[in-house]
């Protein structure tokens, strides 16, 4: 009988082990999530003060380049044939879009419009600053998704999002106050609530993106893998270039945003088609 009772003992001890593990894992996985999320957005951020949207949009679209082999460095994932060809077809075809929106686009005479008024821009300091932070915001990125892979089975996807608000609203306000002290941290809270539509967009974007769509972003990142997701990311932009035609009247102006979206569609369409007759085989 005392045989028995220890071995019923050294059960409940091997559960107990077991559950400290799971715990520690968990919170592990927590702590590295909370940490390259919030890296990722206070980098992406920071990179707006130093250089323009035009120099993030470009280094940002480079995001799909990487993933592959962030992928297969931290999860080991061996990847279809099809994958790194339509990454890189989509990423052309971003990197004209960003191109084309921006002023280079004019000054090298790949208008729409016969005026060419502007003139090339020279990088400075704050630029390759700029671009140099939203480089690591990029590689972060990349981390962040790997996490949100790996952490399947410890975290729900609930759990991943009160983890990244958590962390965001403890570490900001810190790096607001060694950015600018409270007074700037203050003065763009203020702002937020100066007007019902700088509200009422403040509140869209904190409920509909942060919290609605990274929910949505994390179920489908576990499902389809961080490298078969960033390569359908590239739809983003050619989605932001229609609608900015329809509903704010931004006209496109440009042949390389032309081209650049035909080729992002082109690519994407071509690559769900190659999968799918290579299902049916």
């Amino acid at each position: 009988d005392d045989g028995c009772g220890d071995e019923g003992d050294d059960e409940d001890d091997d559960e107990g082990k077991s559950k400290k593990v799971d715990m520690y894992t968990k919170r592990k996985y927590q702590v590295l999530w909370g940490c390259t999320a919030s890296s990722r957005a206070i980098l992406n951020i920071t990179s707006v003060y130093f250089t323009t949207a035009s120099n993030i949009a470009i280094i940002n679209n480079l995001t799909p380049l990487f993933s592959p082999f962030i992928e297969r460095l931290f999860l080991g994932t061996r990847l279809n044939r099809y994958v790194v060809p339509a990454i890189v077809g989509t990423t052309i075809g971003c990197m004209m879009v960003s191109v084309g929106e921006s002023d280079y686009a004019e000054w090298a005479n790949f208008t729409l419009s016969s005026s060419t008024t502007s003139t090339p821009t020279t990088a400075t300091k704050r630029d390759l600053i700029g671009v140099g932070v939203q480089f690591v915001s990029m590689i972060f990125s990349n981390l962040a998704r790997i996490m949100m892979k790996k952490s399947d089975g410890y975290l729900s996807k609930n759990e991943l999002i009160q983890t990244q608000n958590l962390v965001t609203i403890t570490v900001a306000p810190l790096v607001g106050y060694l950015w600018g002290g409270w007074g700037s941290f203050g003065q763009g809270l203020s702002a937020i609530f100066e007007s019902g539509g700088t509200a009422a967009a403040f509140l869209a974007l904190s409920f509909g993106v942060f919290t609605f769509a990274a929910y949505m972003q994390a179920g489908v990142v576990r499902e389809l893998g961080p490298t078969v997701y960033s390569s359908f990311s590239s739809i983003r932009l050619v989605i932001a270039v229609v609608f900015s035609a329809i509903l704010l009247g931004e006209v496109i102006t440009s042949y390389l945003v032309v081209c650049g979206v035909a080729i992002v569609l082109t690519v994407l369409t071509g690559y769900l088609c190659a999968i799918r007759m290579e299902n049916r085989k």
